[in-house]
C-alpha cells in the first residue's frame, strides 16, 4: 500500500480479509495491514516516528534515561501523584522516549521476516500491541499539548479504569490461552500490572524469608510499606534499585485498587525492567542463580526479620513471623 503514514497506524487492519470488514469506503481506502504497517515502520517509520516527537519536544535528541529514570518520571505512587506528573514536560518525555524504545524492541526485522511467512493468525496478538501503543502515543501527544503547551484545541482521552469483562477475559487466557474454544484471542495489556504487583510482593517477602504474621494457628497480613521502610535501612543488593521497585508496587496497588489503567508501553518496559528480580541476573560462567537478584549478608537479614518482629510486637505482641526459607543470595553463608 502506498501513501502510508504515522497516523496510517490508528486505522490499520489485521490482513485484507480483515480489511473487507471495515465498513466506510474512504477509511478502508486509508488502511494498512498489519504488515504493511510494520514494513513502513521499519523502512523509516520508526525514524519518523523519533523526529516527530523530538520537533514537538523541541529537542535535538533524545534525553538518555536511564531505566530507573523511565521508572521515576513516568510512574505515579498514587492518584495526587498522577495529577502531578501529568503537569510535567519530563513525563512525557520520558514516556515518549520508552514508548518508541518498546517498539523499537518488539517490532524488529527478524520478527517481521518471519511473520510474512505465517497466517495472520499467528501474529494477531502483535497486531493489538502495535495498534495500542501508536494509539496511546497520540493521545500522549494530545496530553502534552493540553497540560504543557497549553493548547486547548486538541482533544485526547485519558487513561480510565479498566472493566470486569476484559479482566474476566484475561482470566480465560490465562487458564485456556490466547488460541483455543474457551477464550478470546483480544486480550488486555493492563490486567498485567497485577501480575507485576504480585511479582514485586512475593519476590520481596521470599528474599527475606518472611511471608506474613501469625499467632495460633492463624495468618495475618504484614504490610508491604513496613518491609520497604525497614529494607531501606540496609545495605542490600538489588537488581533493581529499590527505590523503583517500590515505586513499582505502589503504581501497582493504584490499578489493584481502583482499576485505574496506564499507557500501552509500560507494562511491556516493566516486563524486561523486572526480569533481573524474576530470574537472577545473566548466567556467567560460575553458573545460574535465581535468587542473585537479591543479595544480603546473613547478619542484614537477621536484623531485618529482628526489626520487622519488634514493628508486629508494637500492636500484636503475641504474634510470631510466618517464614519461609529466604530465596536470596546470602554473602557469608
Amino acid at each position: 500500500m502506498e501513501n502510508i503514514t504515522l497516523g496510517s497506524g490508528l486505522f490499520m487492519a489485521l490482513d485484507e480479509n480483515d480489511k473487507k470488514n471495515i465498513p466506510d469506503d474512504f477509511l478502508r481506502g486509508q488502511s494498512p495491514t498489519f504488515l504493511e504497517y510494520y514494513d513502513y515502520l521499519l523502512q523509516g517509520g520508526f525514524d519518523e516516528l523519533d523526529h516527530e516527537l523530538l520537533s514537538l519536544f523541541n529537542l535535538s535528541n533524545w534525553w538518555r534515561y536511564s531505566d530507573d529514570d523511565i521508572v521515576g518520571n513516568t510512574l505515579p505512587s498514587s492518584e495526587k501523584d498522577r495529577i502531578v506528573k501529568s503537569l510535567k514536560r519530563e513525563y512525557y518525555l520520558a514516556n515518549a522516549y520508552c514508548a518508541v524504545n518498546v517498539l523499537r524492541r518488539i517490532f524488529t526485522q527478524p520478527l517481521y521476516d518471519s511473520f510474512v511467512k505465517m497466517s495472520s493468525v499467528y501474529y494477531s496478538t502483535y497486531y493489538q500491541i502495535l495498534r495500542e501503543i501508536m494509539f496511546d502515543i497520540h493521545q500522549l501527544k494530545n496530553m502534552y499539548r493540553f497540560y504543557v503547551l497549553k493548547d486547548t484545541h486538541y482533544i485526547h482521552s485519558e487513561n480510565g479504569a479498566i472493566h470486569a469483562i476484559p479482566l474476566h477475559n484475561t482470566l480465560r487466557q490465562a487458564l485456556y490461552g490466547n488460541i483455543s474454544f474457551h477464550s478470546f484471542a483480544d486480550y488486555e495489556s493492563c490486567s498485567s500490572i497485577a501480575i507485576i504487583r504480585q511479582i514485586i510482593e512475593l519476590r520481596i517477602r521470599r528474599a527475606i524469608g518472611v511471608l506474613a504474621t501469625c499467632q495460633n494457628k492463624s495468618v495475618y497480613p504484614l504490610a508491604m510499606s513496613t518491609v520497604f521502610q525497614i529494607l531501606e535501612k540496609y545495605d542490600i543488593s538489588f537488581s533493581c534499585r529499590l527505590s523503583s521497585i517500590k515505586l513499582i508496587y505502589e503504581w501497582g496497588n493504584l490499578f489493584i485498587h481502583s482499576g485505574r489503567k496506564d499507557w500501552a508501553w509500560i507494562a511491556f518496559f516493566l516486563e524486561k525492567y523486572l526480569k533481573p528480580l524474576s530470574f537472577g541476573n545473566p548466567p556467567t560462567e560460575k553458573g545460574f542463580n535465581c535468587n542473585d537478584g537479591i543479595k544480603m549478608s546473613k547478619s542484614t537479614l537477621e536484623a531485618i526479620q529482628n526489626d520487622i518482629l519488634d514493628d508486629v510486637h508494637k500492636k500484636f505482641p503475641q504474634r510470631d513471623l510466618y517464614r519461609c526459607d529466604p530465596q536470596c543470595v546470602l554473602l557469608d553463608a
